[in-house]
């Protein structure tokens, strides 16, 4: 943003003035002025016509080409443009800022080389021409020659140090070469100069995105917007840094807005559904990605990320059309193969979903999810060797992939090669040590294999785990799982998972009771009978009803601590 070419400026050709005897010399200056004046006021129309009858008396009248040249640059006929001032450089083949116009046209018809060339004739003509090297580091940034446009900015400020929009691009070139802190700098400078510059104030919040300074950015876009508040693209980014400070709603907001300014902004519908994605609401983020598709058909991203939204909604095989469709327009996405694979996966379709994720490394052969993910599916499919093979892929260049050494721990587990799960569960849990599910499997194989005071110690991870969350029961009173005396209290004991599980754990009752503890019972209206004739049970409440008072309670696969 920002990077924009110098306006036209007006050239007059370097001659004496006209003999007072020469008429028609006179006649000509006479129709050029009315012609330029006319041309400052934007009559276009007439200035033309001017400018075409100086040419029919003189057809190499310098200042008439390069005006009329000027003129169709404006109006949007480059290649006429292109060759009235080509023919005045034909007869006076010395004024860089001709040149430099010249330059602006080729660059504007994508004629790079060419806008060089005569970039180049300009500043070798006028080697103080700041626009000239400005105007040339603005080709070479289109050609993401970074360095080439940075050593072009320099010169220019060399030759013009208050130049505003030149520290602007010369800040764009820094932040293509990812050194945002000297863009940040630049920025500052060219804000300094022209307080009210809102491109600049736009790109510093870009940088300070990159530096993960969001604060910052929402700072910087706010100042853009104080100037200009009509701005999309500001309020665009500054949704974004927002989203990442997880400002949700005030992102949606700022999305909102930049909706109403661009209503075929189809970037912000992205945004907006990437957003609600983050909210957990999958279906107003699927509606949003369908809004961008409908400005954008070929946006791969929005395909992309609408499959990930229909997978959270588990509506499979919608998800997948949306894979293949991103897949059609950038058939070389590794990402979309993975997530192809993971639907694939989900829909039962083994061989496709190892196909899927082979093809991800193939695209990106250190891509550890995609071999952690096959490996998954082979374990599946009991094809456990081929599972360990994908398994060590993936450590090999993710050497701390907590999930790969579980996935091994569960591997060995089922192949009752205890000692080597065991192993790997502790790796897991080394790499990441808040990771429920490697805490969870390592107490399933220690009750497996008779370890039961660590493996039910352990076994209270499961309250981490996302599918038994919900079954956390948040009463007032605390909770006890053995570590306070409850003699004359009256402490509740609630099933919480399935009926064969509460029917084991029903046996601690009396170790409970012996504690000199009343004891309630609270289980599914199945059990009620059977907890009721439990001596030391002395009440029984149905899940759902209304509870007794009680001073402590404890989950019933709790009672083994």
């Amino acid at each position: 943003m920002g990077k924009k070419n110098k306006s036209f400026r007006r050239i007059g050709h370097q001659t004496r003035s006209p003999l007072p005897s020469t008429q028609k010399q006179i006649d000509r200056q006479n129709l050029l002025r009315q012609a330029m004046a006319l041309h400052q006021q934007g009559n276009m129309a007439e200035a033309e016509r001017l400018y075409l009858s100086i040419l029919r008396l003189n057809p190499r009248h310098f200042d008439a080409l390069q005006l009329l040249g000027i003129l169709n640059k404006q109006i949007g006929r480059l290649d006429a443009a292109g060759d009235l001032m080509q023919r005045s450089l034909n007869i006076n083949p010395n004024q860089p800022h001709v040149f430099n116009n010249l330059g602006i046209v080729l660059q504007a018809l994508g004629r790079h080389d060419d806008a060089l060339a005569s970039y180049e004739k300009a500043v070798a003509l006028n080697p103080g021409f700041a626009d000239a090297y400005n105007n040339r580091g603005i080709v070479f940034q289109s050609l993401h020659r970074y360095e080439e446009a940075l050593e072009c900015f320099e010169k220019a400020l060399a030759v013009q140090p208050g130049y505003a929009q030149v520290h602007n691009n010369h800040g764009n070139a820094l932040q293509d070469l990812k050194r945002y802190d000297e863009a940040i700098q630049s920025y500052e400078k060219a804000l300094a100069l022209k307080p009210d510059f809102v491109e600049a104030y736009t790109n510093q919040g870009n940088a300070l995105q990159e530096l993960q300074r969001y604060d910052e950015a929402v700072q910087s876009y706010d100042r853009a917007l104080a100037v200009n508040p009509d701005l999309a693209e500001a309020y665009n980014n500054r949704g974004n840094a927002l989203q990442e400070l997880r400002r949700y709603d005030e992102a949606l907001a700022s999305y909102e807005k930049a909706a109403a300014l661009k209503p075929g902004y189809a970037e912000v519908y992205y945004n907006c559904g990437n957003t609600l994605q983050d909210l957990e609401r999958y279906d107003e983020a699927v509606r949003c990605y369908d809004r961008a598709l409908a400005v954008n058909a070929g946006y791969n991203e929005v395909h992309n990320n609408r499959g990930n939204a229909l997978k959270k909604l588990k509506r499979y095989e919608e998800a997948l059309a949306s894979y293949d469709r991103a897949l059609i327009v950038s058939p070389h996405s590794a990402e979309i193969y993975y997530n192809r694979g993971n639907i694939l996966k989900d829909l039962k379709r083994c061989n496709e979903a190892i196909a899927s994720y082979e093809k991800a490394a193939i695209l990106k052969p250190d891509y550890a999810d995609a071999y952690n993910n096959c490996g998954i599916v082979l374990q599946d499919l009991k094809r456990y060797d081929e599972a360990l093979v994908y398994y060590d892929k993936a450590l090999a260049f993710k050497p701390d992939f907590a999930e790969t050494y579980n996935n091994i721990g569960n591997t060995f587990k089922e192949t009752k090669r205890y000692d080597e799960a065991l192993y790997h569960y502790d790796r897991a849990i080394a790499a990441r040590p808040d990771y429920t599910d490697a805490h969870w499997n390592k107490s399933i194989l220690l009750l497996l294999t008779g370890r039961y005071e660590e493996g039910w110690r352990l076994y209270e991870w499961r309250w981490q785990k996302e599918e038994i969350k919900h079954l956390v029961r948040n009463f007032p009173q605390p909770l006890w799982l053995g570590d306070a005396d409850i003699k004359d209290k009256t402490i509740l004991l609630h099933a919480e998972q399935g009926l064969g599980d509460a029917i084991q754990m029903l046996r601690y009752v009396p170790l409970i009771k012996v504690k000199g503890a009343g004891v309630i019972v609270e289980v599914p209206a199945a059990l009620a009978a059977l907890a009721a004739e439990i001596p030391d049970v002395d009440q029984v409440v149905v899940k759902g009803d209304a509870l007794p008072d009680f001073h402590r309670h404890c989950p019933l696969m709790s009672l083994p601590l």
